[in-house]
């Protein structure tokens, strides 16, 4: 924005409304600019700091807010084991998270900083060419009466601001970004040094049921503010020992039922399962283990997830250990992964490794050697034989660009899904992707819940230069929130498509490096009985339901039925994993399984084949 910001310019809209006086845009914005203290106070702003006591979850602590108009803002937060600090400089969107790692946030955070950066200088007062305002209309609530106006930045995101038509002063923001809106109510004015300041400011993201608490007891107008609190900088982080030096040495994990399983300790017990998820935009213990170890859980918050948003608190560990490497004095989410991936993976983990874990290092998963090394991100330089893709990583999530037939979309690298891929709801609507094809109804479970998805084919895909043909993908139908419902992403790739390479994700490099390996030209691995499964709390396996046109149906398994033997091995040996292994063999094998059902033990058989 250039100085040219403090020109009114530009066509204004009438608001005609009946019954009522009639306002040209610039009228309310002159009537609104005078409330908040003129036009020669605003337009000679230069800083305003906020100190706030904030209430959000269940927890309390300070903020500060530092506003340099016209677009730069930055907020810090303390809340117990919560430190996080968020910025938009001019330029970016970053945050720095509760361990002191910085991330920076990919075109719609941007946007989304921006247009909040706006809007805290009162830039809008001021419309131009870059920065347009319209009237919406008139809107009435408890008595009072509102100019409903929208802030149209250039470069930002749409903005709606509700003008108290009494006070002149500005009662409340919403803006929508990557599928969540956030609504900011402002209250109790008071003025310093001729400004108008609001004490009480209310947040609130609707879709998470989330709200944040303001109530500001200092404000300082015009101070000096140092310029460096503006710079990408990260707090230092001294966190983690790695005992070879500059990597650890390969770690093996055990690839399970489409996942990646390590061995590891929590606090010096142990040792316990862990999952390498490198969609989690966190690292999250298990809820009952974070009792077992007795950390205290602080707060409710909301997370979101493949199928909405599910509950979490924060704890802080001392220390998660794996061979060769240690991570210390953690803050990390508790949820209740263990139940969701028992259920229907068949292994409960003790910790989920996300970005809090994977972002300190250029993390290397070998699948064609079952292992996972730890590199420095310091200078690292990738093994031979490695080519590089550009890799977004702003969202606490790699996300690179896809090809999906004849359409690009921005796709989540998962190595915490066992799908091929799955293609968000927007995507599918946007590119008809869907129409023509065979589809069979599934579930694609995650936090938040399920989603529905229709399971086919596609003809290719493509990871840079490396295309596969004929490839299992998902279609998300009547996803209402989540991942899948989200415009800020196309979908997810996961381990049926990944296991294929050898990976190394570069946070720092904001790149991925990647290399074929042997598993690259084998067919896309599908379920072929039609039997869905899931483990129950009590340790049995249990089919939910049937595929319609599969062999279960054909074989007439009831839902609810126990399987108790596959192919003449117990289920209770086989596990989920193994169970869905043997169904994936070649078409026309005939599986013999065993099912209690009412009491009666039956035996079926079920002839293989691929049915999508």
């Amino acid at each position: 924005m250039r100085s040219s910001r403090f020109v009114c310019m530009g066509v204004f809209v009438w608001a005609i409304c009946s019954g009522a006086e009639t306002y040209k845009v610039d009228q309310i914005l002159s009537k609104h600019m005078k409330a908040m203290g003129g036009s020669a106070v605003i337009s000679n702003l230069t800083s305003v700091v906020r100190e706030a006591r904030v209430e959000a979850g269940g927890l309390q602590g300070t903020s500060t807010t530092w506003i340099l108009p016209p677009n730069r803002t930055r907020n810090r937060i303390k809340m117990g084991v919560l430190d996080q600090t968020s910025c938009f400089d001019g330029e970016y969107q970053w945050t720095i998270d509760a361990n002191g790692m910085l991330s920076i946030g990919d075109e719609e955070a941007r946007k989304a900083g921006l247009t909040e950066a706006l809007i805290d200088g009162l830039s809008y007062v001021f419309p131009d060419s870059t920065l347009r305002v319209r009237y919406l209309g008139r809107e009435g609530e408890l008595g009072r009466s509102f100019l409903v106006l929208q802030m149209l930045p250039g470069d930002g995101v749409p903005a709606k601001l509700w003008i108290d038509e009494q006070t002149w002063l500005l009662a409340k923001t919403e803006l929508t970004s990557g599928g969540l809106t956030a609504i900011r109510e402002y209250s109790d004015y008071s003025k310093i040094q001729g400004l108008m300041v609001p004490h009480r400011i209310r947040m609130q993201i609707p879709e998470m049921q989330q709200g944040f608490d303001f109530f500001v007891h200092t404000v300082k107008v015009n101070e000096y503010v140092d310029e460096r609190l503006f710079l990408r900088k990260e707090r230092p982080v001294h966190d983690y020992v790695i005992a070879a030096g500059k990597q650890t040495a390969p770690i093996g994990f055990t690839f399970s039922n489409d996942h990646i399983y390590l061995k590891g300790f929590i606090n010096g017990e142990g040792p316990f399962d862990f999952l390498l998820d490198s969609g989690a935009g966190a690292s999250v213990i298990d809820a009952r283990f974070a009792k077992r170890l007795h950390l205290e859980p602080a707060g409710e918050f909301k997370a979101t997830g493949v199928g909405g948003f599910a509950g979490m608190s924060l704890v802080q560990v001392d220390s998660i250990n794996l061979e060769g490497l240690g991570l210390y004095g953690q803050v990390i989410v508790a949820m209740e992964p263990s139940k969701l991936l028992a259920r229907y993976a068949g292994l409960p983990v003790a910790l989920i490794l996300g970005y809090d874990c994977l972002s300190r290092f250029a993390t290397e998963i070998r699948f064609s050697e079952a292992t996972v090394t730890f590199h420095e991100a310091e200078g690292f330089a990738a093994p031979a034989g490695y080519s590089f893709l550009s890799c977004s990583f702003g969202s606490r999530v790699p996300v690179l660009q896809v090809r999906v037939e004849d359409v690009r979309g921005r796709f989540i690298l998962d190595t915490g899904s066992g799908s091929s891929i799955d293609l968000s709801e927007p995507f599918i609507k946007r590119t008809g992707l869907k129409k023509g094809r065979r589809l069979f109804e599934s579930e694609l479970h995650g936090f938040g819940g399920p989603v529905k998805i229709m399971v086919g084919r596609i003809r290719h895909i493509s990871l840079g230069p490396y295309l596969m043909e004929n490839a299992v993908a998902g279609f998300a139908e009547n996803a209402r929130s989540g991942v899948l419902s989200s415009e800020e992403y196309d979908g997810i790739i996961g381990n049926e498509v990944l296991r294929r390479f050898d990976l190394i994700f570069d946070y720092a490099g904001e790149r991925l490096a990647i290399k074929p390996n042997p598993s690259f030209e084998e067919p896309f691995r599908t379920a072929k009985s039609g039997m869905m499964l899931e483990l129950s709390e009590d340790g049995r396996i249990i089919v939910t339901r049937n595929v319609p046109y599969t062999p279960a149906d054909e074989a007439q398994i009831e839902p609810g039925s126990q399987l108790l033997e596959v192919a003449g091995q117990r289920t209770s040996e086989l596990g989920l994993g193994g169970i869905r292994e043997i169904m994936r063999g070649p078409d026309d094998t005939e599986v013999q399984i065993k099912l209690l059902y009412k009491g009666e033990v039956r035996v079926a058989t079920l002839k293989l084949r691929t049915y999508y």
